[in-house]
């Protein structure tokens, strides 16, 4: 039987579900929550190849209905209005995506932190990880994953000085 795992160069991290949305089917999960990011790292054998260990986020494109509606909340919004550091007060991001990526829920199960907070967490985890290891972070998204792409990319250069992305 093929496994597509053995070919993986990458493993999957324990912060796989960044989260933010709608998902009505499943009746466990919150409203608000559904998986729309990764995080993974190079294995051994990809790290040596590469020269260094690669931190991969993977942002997915527009799915649910909530989703929709934060692509046309195109109205700007001062980043730093939502704690993400930003050197320059007059940088604005669309409402829809800072909420998509800020946005948390105390009473859900999966939406307790915020898409932001769980990708930083766990990319400073993977730092301390490898603290010996060249680093580098790739980050990559299609459709409403580029805006969180973009966003999370300029949260990550700003709280960690020390990566490559």
């Amino acid at each position: 039987m093929y496994s597509m795992r053995a070919q993986l160069p990458v493993q999957l991290s324990r912060a796989r579900q960044c989260t933010y949305g709608s998902v009505a089917a499943l009746a466990v999960w919150s409203k608000n929550a559904n998986w729309i990011g990764y995080v993974a790292i190079s294995n051994d054998e990809t790290s040596k190849r590469l020269g260094r260990r690669d931190i991969t986020i993977s942002w997915r494109g527009t799915v649910t209905r909530l989703e929709w509606i934060a692509d046309l909340m195109d109205f700007l919004h001062p980043i730093s209005s939502n704690k993400i550091p930003c050197p320059d007060p007059n940088v604005k991001v669309e409402y829809g995506f800072l909420d998509l990526y800020t946005d948390k829920d105390e009473n859900c199960r999966y939406c307790k932190f915020s898409a932001r907070e769980q990708i930083l967490t766990e990319v400073k985890r993977l730092v301390e990880k490898y603290p010996n290891e060249k680093m580098s972070i790739t980050v990559t998204g299609h459709s409403l994953g580029s805006a969180l792409a973009i966003l999370s990319a300029h949260d990550i250069v700003t709280n960690l000085e020390s990566i490559i992305i």
